[in-house]
């Protein structure tokens, strides 16, 4: 028999992958499978609600114990986008990008005291009287909430974890009205319009001043008609509500479906609240007439919040 000449081609890879060719397959197939996995089990939505919260802090005392301070809770509105991933049936982990209204009333009513000067002046003039301050306080947050998730039973999941949050809005409305049998034309009315992140140490209206009569004299353009936030400072050192905050959280959902669900959650605030810089007391001043440099307090106001929102995956 005649010998045949057997030629040998080299493969493609249509035909006969190679081991690179193989390994590319695989991983590309294990990649698009929990690509797909992890899409069925990630999903996307948002919430929007309600916030009732406050500020708690010590209140100032008077010399026998009599609380002069308020802090009552108020609404506010939230809204935020929502990213859940499940691990399984029962367990996942959620974040959200959160906007927020923290809103707070402050009440102070009882003794208290003024220091004017004669315009232009540097000679203080002590004044004690009753002292009522009134305010209602925006604040506003961006924040970054991240919880974990547990589905005890189909129509209940709770959560918890903590929360971080920068202040973009800070501002408050309200009165100062002071009484005296030594100011004979009172009670001397400030309107308070304070814009925490703009205004300016000293910052007063100066075509609107009042005249402070004294028994003896009188005290012309003492007492400013308005005030910013920072009027009664000589300096100022950030803002008066800190930029950050961060809370520990708690939330119960109850699901209508597993697409739509409400849900309440209480926060708890870690951080102070306020700057310890302008944290000074009202009631008291180093020595009366003697000194009248304010009192430092220094003391820890937090927030504590209650919410409740309608939420919707998709």
């Amino acid at each position: 028999m005649r010998a045949q000449r057997v030629l040998f081609l080299p493969s493609t890879g249509s035909e006969f992958p190679t081991m690179t060719n193989r390994l590319l397959l695989l991983v590309s197939i294990v990649l698009l499978s929990s690509t797909n996995i992890i899409a069925q089990d990630l999903t996307f939505g948002f919430k929007a609600g309600l916030n009732y919260s406050g500020i708690s802090g010590p209140s100032e005392t008077t010399a026998s114990g009599d609380e002069l301070e308020e802090f009552p809770f108020v609404m506010g509105f939230q809204a935020a986008a929502i990213g859940q991933y499940m691990f399984n049936d029962n367990i996942g982990v959620a974040a959200e990008l959160l906007y927020i209204q923290k809103n707070a009333r402050y009440r102070y009513e009882g003794d208290g005291h003024r220091v004017y000067y004669e315009t232009g002046g540097s000679v203080p003039y002590y004044v004690e009287g009753q002292d009522k301050i009134t305010l209602g306080i925006t604040n506003t947050y961006v924040g970054l909430p991240i919880y974990f998730v547990y589905k005890p039973i189909k129509q209940i999941q709770v959560g918890f974890g903590a929360s971080v949050q920068y202040l973009i809005g800070s501002k408050a409305r309200g009165e100062s009205t002071f009484s005296s049998d030594d100011v004979t034309n009172g009670p001397i009315v400030v309107d308070l319009n304070y814009q925490y992140l703009s205004d300016e140490a000293g910052q007063i209206d100066p075509n609107n001043l009042q005249d402070v009569q004294l028994p003896t004299f009188v005290l012309d353009d003492a007492a400013p008609g308005s005030a910013g936030a920072y009027a009664y400072f000589r300096e100022k050192d950030g803002s008066f509500y800190n930029r950050l905050d961060a809370s520990a959280l708690v939330e119960l959902d109850y699901m209508f479906t597993s697409k739509i669900y409400v849900s309440m959650r209480y926060e708890y605030g870690l951080l102070d609240a306020t700057n310890n810089f302008y944290d000074q007391s009202n009631y008291r001043t180093t020595n009366g007439a003697l000194d009248v440099t304010p009192v430092s307090r220094s003391d820890k106001d937090n927030y504590q919040s209650v919410q409740l929102s309608l939420n919707f995956l998709f």
